[in-house]
C-alpha cells in the first residue's frame, strides 16, 4: 500500500488537532489574585525599631514576674469547707420520706 498524498494530508490535519484538543487550555489569573500575589511578595518587614521594642517589652516583663510576689505567697491557702443549706436539707429529707 502506498501513500497518497490526500492520506498524508489527512493523517497531517488529524495530528494537528488532536495536539490542539490535548493541549490544556490557558489559565487567567483575575486582577484581585495579581494583587493579592504582590501584596504578599512585597509584604514590609518590621522595622528595627520595632523588633527592639518588642525585645524590650519582653525583657522588661520577665523581670518583672522575677521580681515581684505571687499572689499564692501573699494568701493562705483557702479551705474548702462544704456548704450546707438548711432549705435544702429540709427539701431534700421530704422528698426521701415521700418516697418511702
Amino acid at each position: 500500500m502506498t501513500a497518497t498524498p490526500e492520506i498524508l494530508d489527512s493523517v497531517e490535519s488529524e495530528s494537528q488537532t488532536t495536539t490542539a484538543v490535548g493541549a490544556p487550555a490557558p489559565v487567567l489569573i483575575t486582577v484581585q489574585q495579581v494583587a493579592l500575589g504582590t501584596a504578599v511578595a512585597l509584604q514590609a518587614r518590621p522595622s528595627a525599631l520595632r523588633r527592639t521594642v518588642t525585645a524590650m517589652s519582653a525583657a522588661l516583663a520577665e523581670m518583672r514576674s522575677l521580681l515581684s510576689t505571687s499572689a499564692s505567697e501573699v494568701r493562705t491557702p483557702r479551705r474548702d469547707y462544704p456548704k450546707r443549706y438548711a432549705f435544702l436539707e429540709d427539701s431534700c429529707m421530704a422528698r426521701a420520706m415521700d418516697r418511702l
